[in-house]
């Protein structure tokens, strides 16, 4: 009767570690679960955050781009109107910077994000204007 009960205290405890294993893994899984959902979330924070930097990007491009537009009639307003015959040195310096809308633009994005300085640019204007 001694090893009867010994074998089946040993299965009963065989069957407790089980469970016990059992539940270790539903616990594992709910944290995993946590886990999923935490990153859920924060994706969704970044997605809605894309949306924003979107429309900033955008806004910017557009005021660069208008400012491109002015900068650029405005230079070829004054050079038309003083009628001045300029050396090709002075030419070529005023096509590569505001020549046309799109140099304008990149000019105008060169100066603010690249950190090329805008008193070069500011006195190519005053110069030719």
């Amino acid at each position: 009767t001694f090893f009867l009960n010994m074998e089946a205290t040993s299965a009963m405890s065989v069957a407790q570690s089980l469970r016990a294993l059992r539940v270790i893994r539903i616990f594992r899984a709910f944290r995993f679960v946590q886990v999923f959902s935490d990153t859920r979330v924060m994706v969704k924070c970044v997605v809605a955050s894309l949306t924003s930097l979107l429309s900033s990007f955008i806004m910017i491009f557009f005021i660069f781009y208008l400012l491109g537009l002015l900068l650029t009639q405005s230079m070829s307003t004054s050079l038309k109107s003083n009628e001045v015959a300029l050396d090709p040195a002075a030419r070529s310096e005023i096509d590569s910077t505001f020549g046309s809308v799109q140099q304008a633009t990149f000019t105008l994005y060169r100066s603010v994000f690249h950190g090329d300085d805008w008193d070069v640019y500011y006195q190519v204007l005053i110069r030719f204007t």
